[in-house]
Order: C-alpha cells, then structure tokens, then sequence
C-alpha cells in the first residue's frame, strides 16, 4: 500500500509537470520561459519537505502520508477556476500549484522515511542479523519501480483526460486519484 501511496504522489507530480506549462502557454498567453517557471511552485516547497517531515515521526507516518494526499485533492480541485486570463488568475494558479507541490514534497519525504522504518521493521521481525546484507535496496528498488511506472502512466492519463475531459477534468481525475488513495490508506492502515 505504501508503494501505491508512492506511486499515486508521482502520478499527479509527473502529470502536472506535462500539462502545466501547456496549459499556461494556452489560457495565460506565457512564454516558455514563463510557463517553466511554474515549477518553482512545485520545487521551492521541496525546502520544507526534511522540516515538515519531523512530524510524521510524532505521528503515524503512513495517516500522515494518507493524509496529505488527501489535503492534496482541494489544490489539484480548485485549479479548475483559474483558466482565466486575469492577472487574478494567474495568482490563484500560481498559490494553487505551490499548495499542491507542498503537500506532494511532504508525502514523497515521509514515503522514503516510512520506506526504511518498514525495512527495518521486516528485518527485526523475520530475525535478520544487523551484520548481514539489508533489505533497504529491495525497498527502495519496488518505490523505484512504482516511480518509473508513475512516469509512464501519468503523462499518459494527463493527456487523454485533458483531451476527453478538458482541464477541470483533469484536476477532477488527478484530485481524485489523490483523495481516494489518501482515503484507502487510512482504511487499510488506520
């Protein structure tokens, strides 16, 4: 399930990064230089994904994870009102993107640490001596392969629901993914 909530985060990051500039070349007329900026919106809160992640070690990591993908769902949602030309908009865009990229940032970073509690927690459990070979490359081998399928499907499902749904489907389908895996975690792990 972890590797799903993974999976799910990289998902929405891979899909807004294909059609975000796009988008914004379209309805706000923004060079590419201007529209490349945007990821300054998913990036710059990255800087607060080691503070914010100090947390989830007070807390459960996995209802931390779940959710943040479920706080995620309002920003992706309310992309869908800024697809006016209005300065307004661009502002409400931009504010709406760095909320997204925050709560994305803050899940990839409590993933990873709940990636080698889990390790850890299998090792000790099965028995495994400390001074033998660890199971943290296997761990990180499956979110790799979660990523990699994430960047695969991702553009994929951005660009046909763009084309089938137009762009307040899209945030629909990418808030939604977010909201229901959010929600699954927190039955499944409660």
């Amino acid at each position: 399930m972890l590797c799903i909530s993974w999976h799910c985060s990289e998902l929405r990051y891979l899909t807004m990064s294909q059609t975000l500039p796009l988008f914004t070349m379209e309805a706000y007329k923004w060079s590419s230089t201007n529209a490349g900026l945007v990821f300054l919106g998913i990036s710059l809160p990255s800087f607060l994904s080691i503070p914010l992640s100090r947390y989830g070690r007070d807390w459960k990591r996995r209802r931390t994870i779940a959710i943040e993908l479920i706080l995620a769902f309002f920003p992706l949602v309310a992309l869908r009102i800024t697809d006016g030309p209005s300065p307004s908009h661009q502002i409400g865009f931009i504010a709406l993107v760095t909320g997204a990229g925050l709560f994305l940032t803050t899940s990839q970073a409590q993933v990873m640490a709940e990636v080698s509690d889990a390790v850890r927690e299998i090792e000790v459990t099965r028995g495994v001596d400390p001074n033998q070979r660890s199971g943290m490359g296997t761990g990180y081998a499956f979110c790799n392969m979660a990523i990699a399928i994430g960047q695969f499907v991702g553009p994929l499902i951005a660009g046909y629901a763009r084309l089938y749904l137009g762009w307040g489907g899209m945030t629909l389908v990418l808030g939604g993914t977010s909201a229901f895996i959010g929600l699954l975690s927190l039955i499944v792990n409660p």
